[in-house]
């Protein structure tokens, strides 16, 4: 494929050829993009623009090709990105994906593009191995505040995902639930988790009982992140099967109504299209029989690779992050992009052509099959951070060992991730570099919140005890209105010789503490500046079940 920003455009009407098929006699198809700027494919220097309002780009396809049909070798490599730039911060084509989602964004967030970016990298490459074959599954979290722009990287994540073939999934609410959604994915499975710090909540318990169904939930991640197959315990063998031959009764059921062209809603449809569909049904209930078999004799599930895709916010991550959590080894297999800084909304500057490139090129490393390796000046760099990280005083550091002694597999995890792009599959000195630089920003971003965090989960755990009182609180003395006055929670809540204690040591007031329910919409006041009285919205409502609920 050959793209050349750099010409002097001739304000007409200009052709960019991409060529993924090379096959002969293929239709023109015009597609019109809005003339916002450049695509930026290349560092080269800008180009003035034609001043027609846009540009005619003309993709050269084949409508007779199958869309399964495997896609052809790109003519360039990473679409233009130098792997061996040491500047750039994923060296390749992460860097390509990286900067078109910053492009792409109303308000640019690097770290949540890094990390979605990094997530991207390892959906669309199931079948290449890792550098000393480490797995390429990917567990990361981006921390930013609310609304801070972590919203598009993760639309473009999942637009990339799907080019691939691979659909994220939302939060996992069980193990038996990550077996099944890893079954269904053909060994592939990707958790896009929004609020992370509610899953981790469910999972250690914190200011709530630990629900059974999620208790092996944070082992279970552990596993996968380090190994390439899914290892049954009977129960969940019995149960997983048992689900699997549940869908094959409702698939036979399909299958009947299909055969005589009857569709799902009970419509009559096409004697072709039944057909279709009912081949399909065949394929999957064979699929299902032959996974059936497979997982009696193996027990087990191969090929995996699991994603973890998570986001959250500073105040409701700090309580996760401490010394003693670093210990059972989660965070220290978590890749953290941490941001607090909020940049200024822009216009977005990404266009079709730079997406359509991206989606075909990850449709392309999506069919690659081989193993990473590395140059011989990249594999004597990992070499010696090998050797470095494994040096007595970060292997035996009490409070950080946990993450040191995972450095050097967490930069040959990122590193082959950079890597998939490359036609030759090896690892550069740069994208070598570039991937101990994530790691260790995100060693660095854990350890000094680790430092500065302090109490900060014990007052997250008070915090929401004494939330789940004030709804119940109010519920119990609200006027014939809904409300209650702030005097009758001092008397009947606050005035309380362990609450009070517990706000003072916590530096906090109660009109602090009721404000923060009010900005959250979960209640609201009257004569705020009077006789507050308080009254719990239908948000509130539902954060009380909550509440209540997990206590």
């Amino acid at each position: 494929m050959f793209i050349d920003y750099n010409a002097t455009p001739d304000f007409g009407a200009p052709e960019m050829f991409i060529d993924y098929s090379a096959r002969p006699d293929y239709g023109d198809v015009e597609i019109m993009v809005p003339a916002i700027q450049q695509p930026v494919i290349n560092n080269f220097a800008p180009v003035e623009k034609p001043t027609n309002d846009a540009i005619k780009a003309t993709l050269q396809t084949d409508a007779t090709v199958n869309p399964h049909c495997e896609p052809k070798k790109p003519l360039l490599e990473t679409l233009g990105k130098d792997k061996n730039n040491e500047n750039d911060e994923l060296c390749g084509i992460g860097q390509y994906i990286y900067e078109y989602m910053n492009n792409a964004a109303r308000r640019e967030l690097k770290p949540a593009a890094k990390m979605a970016a990094l997530q991207a990298l390892s959906a669309i490459s199931p079948n290449i191995k890792g550098y000393n074959n480490i797995t390429m599954g990917l567990l990361t979290f981006t921390v930013c505040e609310s609304g801070a722009g972590k919203e598009k990287p993760q639309e473009i994540f999942d637009e990339i995902a799907v080019s691939a073939g691979m659909a994220a999934a939302d939060a996992p609410t069980s193990t038996k639930s990550i077996y099944m959604d890893i079954f269904h994915g053909k060994g592939r499975a990707a958790f896009l988790v929004d609020e992370a710090h509610e899953m981790l909540n469910s999972m250690r318990g914190i200011g709530a009982k630990k629900p059974e169904h999620s208790s092996g939930m944070e082992g279970t991640f552990l596993k996968l992140s380090t190994k390439q197959y899914a290892k049954l315990s009977p129960t969940y063998l019995k149960e997983m099967i048992a689900s699997i031959k549940s869908e094959i009764d409702h698939d036979k059921k399909r299958l009947a109504h299909y055969k005589q062209n009857i569709d799902d809603d009970g419509n009559v449809i096409d004697i072709s299209k039944a057909k279709s569909i009912v081949d399909k049904i065949d394929s999957t209930i064979e699929y299902k029989k032959e996974a059936i078999r497979r997982m009696k004799e193996t027990k087990r599930i191969d090929g995996v690779r699991v994603n973890l895709f998570g986001s959250s916010t500073p105040r409701e991550m700090r309580p996760h992050i401490n010394k003693r959590s670093i210990q059972n080894g989660f965070l220290g297999r978590v890749i953290m992009g941490w941001g607090e800084n909020i940049n200024k909304l822009k216009k977005p500057q990404a266009n079709e052509i730079e997406k359509e490139a991206l989606l075909r090129y990850a449709e392309y490393i999506s069919t690659i099959k081989g193993e990473v390796t590395a140059t011989d000046e990249a594999r004597r760099f990992l070499d010696d951070v090998m050797l470095k990280y494994d040096a007595d005083e970060f292997l035996q550091d009490i409070d950080y060992g946990a993450l040191y002694r995972r450095v050097y597999e967490n930069t040959c995890r990122i590193a082959s991730l950079l890597v998939v792009g490359n036609f030759d599959l090896k690892i550069t000195l740069a994208q070598a570099k570039a991937a101990l630089k994530i790691v260790l920003d995100s060693l660095n971003a854990i350890i000094s919140l680790c430092e500065t965090g302090g109490s900060e989960s014990e007052q997250y755990e008070f915090e929401m005890e004494v939330e789940a009182k004030v709804y119940t609180t109010i519920d119990k003395n609200k006027n014939q209105h809904g409300y209650c006055y702030l005097s009758v929670l001092r008397d009947k809540l606050f005035n309380g010789k362990k609450i009070s204690s517990k706000l003072n040591q916590f530096k906090m007031t109660v009109e602090r503490f009721m404000n923060k329910l009010v900005s959250s919409d979960y209640l609201s006041v009257a004569d705020a500046n009077k006789k507050p009285a308080y009254k719990i919205e239908n948000a509130g409502l539902n954060r009380m079940g909550k509440l209540i609920n997990a206590i």
